[in-house]
């Protein structure tokens, strides 16, 4: 048996052998065929992955939510003033209808007007110096012309000493403000009336309080009251004086200045007359830079009196909209600086309403714009009114905005969707496409230098919808958008954009 089994075993044995040989040499051979042909299945030699690239930049990412706000009955709108002045009109009462565009009230303000008058010369001048350089005289224009000068030149000097007169201390204009400071002086020292009175009264007082209580009469307590009406009495009428006095101090003051204004104004205009006939006479044609110049000049002048008209005009205070005054602070005669509140107009512009949760409301304040659209497609422009809390829970505020503009196709009870800024953030900007999401506020960006791809680790400081601000690399920077970290770091890689 043991014979018979002995070739049975050695053979699967001798079997397995060949069979294992045969097995590896068919490895190698298709080892052999793979290293062979394989230069003929992947890429040419050099050949490198392809990937789009953007810039990182310095920028701001601002994130923001909607809600949907209802249009609401109208609004009321302040309406002050938009530089100093003194109330010389007030065109409108209390209760009566205005329009849009309606003046409400009239300041005067005679440095401002001295500023259009004195722009307007400086055009004048800049026109004509112009205007000479470009026009050359006959011989008998310069003959007049050299007249003209000569008489031009005594105007300014008459002008000049008509200034001089008014900036001296003996000029009428002077006098009256000193008599002004004056006054204001004496009512404030002892020996003015009011303040004779105010001792008076008070001294009368003092005598009656310091009655005894055994030796007052029934009518004392009459007395005393007097008395303390007499103190305020005085007192009040001291304060009255001392305001009558302070305006016309400041009216004085004015009157002064717009005098003075008006002289240097004379004095430019005829300066303007000299200079123009001074350039006439001149006899040489005028390069062509120096036209370029004046022309320049000229643009200038015209811009300055431009800005004068627009401030000039602002003393003049016209209504925001249609509706109806009901509030009326204005009165003749007062001084006012700008944003003075002067009078409200009710119904002069749409407010819109919206029960908005706190959170989203981190970037909005009073008086901050937002942007917003109708459901007709209108767009337009709101300002936050107010933000106040809700009665029922903290986490919700009560929110109207203000639509001034343009608020034709606009009613009552319609929705309009308003876009909530909700926070910013400036920083590198980095396209969302090439950042790589990693734990908590951690990413990684894929920055390519000299071909090759080298993964950063970033912070992520605000992500919008499409581009996010992180902290970790540099302006400038060159990063694979979409990101290519499967390629690996040490990649090398062709890339394109950026």
């Amino acid at each position: 048996m043991i014979q018979t089994s002995t070739p049975f075993t050695r053979r699967p044995l001798r079997n397995k052998v060949i069979l294992w040989s045969l097995l590896g040499a068919g490895m190698v051979t298709v080892g052999i065929v793979t290293i062979r042909h394989g230069p003929t299945t992947s890429q040419p030699k050099g050949s490198v992955p392809l990937v789009a690239t953007t810039t990182a930049r310095t920028g701001s990412v601002t994130t923001s939510n909607q809600v949907v706000a209802t249009i609401a009955p109208s609004q009321t709108d302040p309406v002050t003033a938009q530089t100093s002045g003194q109330i010389s009109q007030v065109l409108v009462q209390l209760g009566q209808q205005v329009t849009l565009g309606e003046p409400l009230v009239v300041l005067q303000n005679p440095t401002v007007v001295g500023q259009v008058n004195q722009a307007e010369a400086n055009v004048v001048v800049a026109e004509s110096k112009l205007q000479e350089a470009q026009s050359p005289l006959s011989a008998a224009q310069v003959a007049s012309n050299q007249a003209a000068l000569v008489e031009a030149k005594s105007q300014v000097t008459q002008a000049q000493n008509s200034l001089q007169r008014i900036e001296s201390p003996a000029s009428p204009q002077s006098v009256a403000v000193t008599n002004a400071g004056q006054s204001i002086t004496f009512l404030e020292s002892s020996a003015s009336p009011e303040q004779v009175a105010i001792t008076n009264a008070q001294a009368a007082l003092t005598a009656l309080q310091s009655i005894p209580v055994g030796n007052q009469t029934g009518t004392y307590e009459s007395q005393l009251a007097q008395a303390k009406a007499a103190v305020l009495s005085t007192e009040a009428a001291l304060k009255q004086a001392e305001l009558s006095a302070e305006q016309n101090l400041s009216l004085v003051q004015a009157q002064k200045t717009a005098a003075i204004q008006n002289a240097q104004n004379v004095v430019l205009m005829d300066q303007g007359t000299v200079a123009k006939l001074q350039a006439s006479l001149n006899g040489s044609e005028t390069p062509p830079g120096q036209i370029a110049g004046l022309q320049a000049g000229v643009q200038a002048a015209k811009a300055a009196l431009t800005a004068a008209q627009s401030a000039a005009n602002s003393l003049t205070i016209t209504s925001p909209g249609a509706g109806t005054v009901t509030g009326l602070s204005a009165t003749v005669g007062a001084t006012v600086g700008a944003s003075t509140p002067l009078l409200t107009v009710s119904g002069s512009s749409l407010a819109l309403t919206a029960v908005v949760p706190s959170a989203q409301l981190t970037a909005s304040r009073v008086g901050s714009s937002v942007q917003a659209v109708t459901t007709t497609g209108v767009a337009m422009t709101l300002t936050v009114h107010s933000i106040t809390p809700t009665t029922s829970t903290a986490a919700l505020d009560n929110v109207t905005w203000v639509a001034t503009g343009n608020q034709t196709g606009l009613r009552v009870g319609q929705n309009v969707t308003v876009t909530l800024p909700q926070q910013s953030a400036r920083g590198i900007v980095v396209p969302n496409s090439a950042l790589i999401a990693g734990g908590g506020m951690r990413g990684t960006v894929d920055v390519i230098r000299h071909g090759v791809l080298s993964p950063r680790t970033v912070t992520v400081v605000l992500q919008g919808s499409h581009f996010t601000v992180v902290k970790g690399i540099s302006s400038g920077a060159l990063v694979a958008n979409p990101a290519s970290g499967a390629f690996g770091k040490n990649t090398r890689i062709r890339t394109y954009g950026g």
